[in-house]
Formats: structure tokens, C-alpha cells, sequence
């Protein structure tokens, strides 16, 4: 089975949203019970909800020095903003480039022995015990060969996207 894909910027947007949010699950053994508190935002309103309740308490039991609370509050808000900044500057850092080999026209060969990819100055091949897992997300179909390394087709350039994933899916299981 061949199949020509394009692959664009959009489509490692959605593929680095996709590892940045499985990421920490699949670093975070103890995640059990997947919610939306197991996010940062879930996180940041425990912690923020936690000061609340701790600094009324202190309010009722003693005295609360505000100006001291204001001060360090400002402290976090510095640190998250940060954060934040870092962040955006990492998401850029990894951003593809516009003649890399990521980006761009690729040729794949699926087959019962493995698959060979092919673009402008690579050719690659990869044999089924390699492949890790499969997943289909945010209109891709990923094909990991490592934890966070995955091949990315687009499924918008797919005939038959359904086909070509349980062919994928069958030569992986064996």
C-alpha cells in the first residue's frame, strides 16, 4: 500500500499539543484516575483554592500582615508568567523548520515486512517489531517507534484512512 501525505506546520501543532498533554501522564505512574484535575489548571486551582481556605483560617485564628501577602502573592504571579513565557519559548524552539525534513511532501510504503518512508533526501525503513504503538488523534494517525518519536499522516490525505489504520493495527499486534 503507498501513500503520498503533505505534511504541514498545522499538523506538528496538533501533534505537539497531543505529546504535551500524554506526556505527563506517561511520566506520572500514579496517575490512576484520569481528570481534568490532573491537568496544570486543575493543579492551579487546588493550590489557589488550599491558600484561600489556609489564609482565612490564619485571618480567624491571628492577624494577617496583607501588605507581607500582597508582596509574596505578587512573587508567584512572577514566577507563573515565567513559566508561561518559558513555555511559548519552547514550543518556538521545536517549531520545524520551513526546509526541514518534517514538513513538507513524504512517501510511504506500508507492507507485511515493515514500512519505507521517503522524502526530499531521506529514505527510511522501518520493520513492524519497531513500531511501539498506534494512536489516532486530532486527525492524524500516529505511528510511534519511541516514546515521544512518532511518524505523523495526516488522515486529509487519506482515501481510505480506516483501511490503512487496521492494516497498521494488524501487522503491529502480531
Amino acid at each position: 500500500m503507498q501513500i503520498k501525505i503533505n505534511i504541514q506546520v498545522q499538523d506538528w501543532l496538533a501533534f505537539q499539543q497531543h505529546i504535551e498533554r500524554s506526556a505527563a501522564k506517561l511520566n506520572n505512574p500514579s496517575v490512576i484516575v484520569k481528570s481534568k484535575l490532573n491537568s496544570f489548571w486543575g493543579s492551579l486551582f487546588i493550590w489557589m483554592s488550599l491558600t484561600v481556605v489556609l489564609m482565612l483560617t490564619f485571618q480567624t485564628v491571628g492577624s494577617l500582615h496583607w501588605p507581607t501577602a500582597v508582596a509574596i502573592s505578587l512573587i508567584f504571579i512572577a514566577i507563573i508568567t515565567l513559566y508561561f513565557i518559558n513555555l511559548r519559548g519552547i514550543r518556538k524552539g521545536f517549531k520545524p523548520l520551513d526546509d526541514g525534513i518534517f514538513c513538507g511532501e513524504h512517501e510511504l510504503n506500508f507492507d507485511d515486512n515493515g514500512f519505507d518512508a521517503q522524502g526530499e533526501g531521506y529514505h527510511s525503513h522501518y520493520q513492524w517489531p519497531l513500531v511501539k504503538k498506534t494512536e489516532r488523534v486530532n486527525g492524524l494517525m500516529l505511528i510511534y517507534l519511541d516514546a515521544f518519536q512518532a511518524i505523523v499522516i495526516p488522515e486529509r490525505d487519506l482515501e481510505n484512512p480506516n483501511e490503512l489504520y487496521q492494516f497498521i493495527c494488524q501487522k503491529v499486534s502480531k
